[in-house]
């Protein structure tokens, strides 16, 4: 939940999972420590990173103090090995500047605030969150595997002020570990490279490409609300299926800050979009009649197929590239053959359906004969027809019988 908005399941919620694996990790690594009594109520802590010792759990009775010692941007982190637990009316009190935006509890375990307690900074638990009665938090409640549950509770949005520098620059927080300084703005939106908006691409391995953003540090590669990865790159391969999908990059900066771009795209199954599925065609006449057709002869359309065709032209959006492309050949080559298409003892100059039947018939069941050779002068037996028998069904009456069963 989001300033009041639920996101179960949706881009935002895996985004701010990932997210939240990503800080807690951090935050459970960052060197080095001090130690941390097992309670640390009525003490008064400055800026740093603090670890639980031989108890690895962290109790808070009464008041503990952080001190950012006039330091707007100073970090505290408290990494606590197991559970942490906050009595009744207890506080986190935040002096000399410091601010809850720049406090983290990373928790091995679980988080139990107190009833009517006030708590500052982002709670990263690895399991749950338990806030009870009248509880103010300062912050954020963050659980990775578990439940983040409210009774009649404040959650206050956590906001950094940033400070002013000498030279009139803005400073931005202390990073854990890091440097002082730093812009804090959202980094500008990554320009999409590949696949572009709109475009129509093979299914199967997908390159996805886009520039580097000004103050962006790492990227997040988003396809169809699934996250394919996150770092500094600005490339990944996901294998996807036919159909309409949409991907999203997500720049984000070393504060948090994160501006995005998306775009639809289609993808094509292989050899929908390629221009040589057909190698050649070329109009051969038979003269004399076949063993099969003894009283048909004339003219046979040779098509020769590329090998992606072959593989792919048994499905239907396959089967109607190649098809188109086929036509697309025959008026290319009407001039060069000899009668002309359409002319008195030439070939057609339309192609019939049951030559398309029997080019079909081939990318089913005869996808690797050398060449697919079209009959113009046998009747139509129908797609069915055409496989039953092979893609050469019988002649005269029998293909009335074909198609009566049909």
């Amino acid at each position: 939940m989001v300033a009041g908005t639920p996101h179960a399941g949706d881009p935002f919620a895996m985004h701010a999972q990932g997210d939240l694996t990503a800080a807690y990790n951090d935050a459970a690594g960052r060197q080095p420590p001090q130690a941390l009594p097992a309670d640390v109520g009525g003490r008064t802590l400055a800026p740093g990173v603090y670890k639980t010792g031989a108890t690895p759990a962290l109790g808070l009775t009464g008041a503990l103090t952080l001190d950012a010692q006039g330091d707007p941007n100073a970090v505290f982190i408290f990494q606590v090995g197991s559970a942490l637990t906050t009595s009744v009316a207890s506080r986190v009190n935040l002096i000399g500047g410091a601010q809850s935006c720049n406090v983290f509890w990373q928790i091995g375990s679980s988080a139990t605030l107190g009833t009517s307690s006030v708590f500052a900074g982002s709670i990263l638990a690895l399991s749950s969150i338990s806030m009870n009665d009248g509880v103010t938090l300062n912050g954020r409640a963050l659980a990775r595997n578990g439940a983040v549950t409210l009774i009649n509770d404040t959650i206050n949005a956590a906001h950094c002020t940033t400070a002013t520098t000498p030279g009139g620059t803005t400073g931005g927080p202390t990073i854990p570990g890091g440097t002082t300084g730093g812009d804090t703005r959202a980094p500008a939106a990554p320009v999409l490279v590949s696949p572009r908006t709109h475009e129509r691409v093979y299914a199967g391995n997908v390159n996805f490409r886009w520039r580097r953003s000004a103050r962006a540090e790492r990227y997040t590669l988003m396809v169809d609300h699934h996250r394919i990865n996150t770092g500094p790159q600005t490339s990944a391969t996901m294998r996807v299926r036919p159909g309409a999908h949409n991907f999203r990059v997500i720049a984000q900066n070393r504060y948090g800050a994160r501006s995005s771009r998306h775009g639809p795209f289609r993808a094509k199954a292989a050899g929908f979009l390629d221009p040589d599925l057909i190698a050649s065609v070329a109009w051969v006449k038979t003269d004399a009649s076949s063993k099969r057709y003894p009283n048909l002869k004339g003219w046979t359309l040779s098509v020769t197929p590329r090998n992606i065709c072959r593989a792919t032209c048994f499905t239907p959006p396959e089967r109607h590239a190649a098809w188109d492309q086929v036509k697309k050949a025959v008026k290319a080559i009407a001039n060069k053959a000899q009668p002309r298409p359409g002319t008195p003892g030439g070939p057609p100059s339309v192609l019939s359906q049951s030559m398309y039947d029997q080019f079909a018939c081939h990318g089913v069941v005869a996808q690797f004969k050398s060449k697919w050779n079209l009959d113009t002068y046998r009747p139509d037996a129908s797609l069915a027809g055409e496989v039953k028998h092979g893609c050469n069904p019988p002649d005269g009456s029998a293909l009335k019988t074909i198609e009566g069963r049909l």
